[in-house]
């Protein structure tokens, strides 16, 4: 392996543009022989070239190093699983509490309608209902949010 390839085995992804305008720079010749010799790896688990030298240090090492990124893959799984039904179980409490809010407000304002207070329990019954509809049948503001940070990231780069 030569000194080139074993720079480029190093490298971050961040890096991975800045090696391509290297290899630009080369000669035809040696572009050929460098892309041809340019491999890419990514993932919990080493490269298994990688693996194999690991596996010659320690016998049984690659097997351990296995045994980690799928063990290390199923935690995440695990945490993302977990972390999904608890903003399910938030989003539907917030929705049953917003709503049970949100009827008791309704109610006030028709108790103020029948006592003779029609301007002030219609706009708070009306706003109420307004706020009630718009909140079940909108976009969440965090989808909103994200979609515009991902708009104005793309726009940037």
């Amino acid at each position: 392996m030569s000194q080139l390839d074993n720079e480029l085995a190093d490298v971050s992804c961040d890096d991975i543009t800045e090696i391509l305008d290297t290899v630009q720079q080369m000669p035809d010749e040696r572009q050929e022989e460098v892309m041809i010799s340019l491999e890419m790896h990514y993932g919990p688990i080493p490269h298994p070239s990688i693996l194999g030298r690991y596996e010659e240090l320690n016998p049984g090492a690659a097997k351990l190093i296995i045994e980690n990124g799928v063990a290390e893959s199923t935690h995440r799984r695990s945490m993302e699983k977990a972390t999904l039904h608890k903003e399910v179980r938030d989003r539907q409490r917030s929705q049953y509490l917003g709503f049970t809010i949100g009827i008791i407000v309704i109610v006030l304002g028709f108790i103020l309608i029948l006592n003779g207070h029609a301007i002030t329990g219609t706009a708070l019954s009306g706003v109420t209902a307004l706020g009630l509809v718009g909140s079940f049948t909108g976009i969440p503001a965090k989808e909103v949010d994200t979609t515009d940070e991902r708009i104005n990231e793309k726009n940037i780069a």
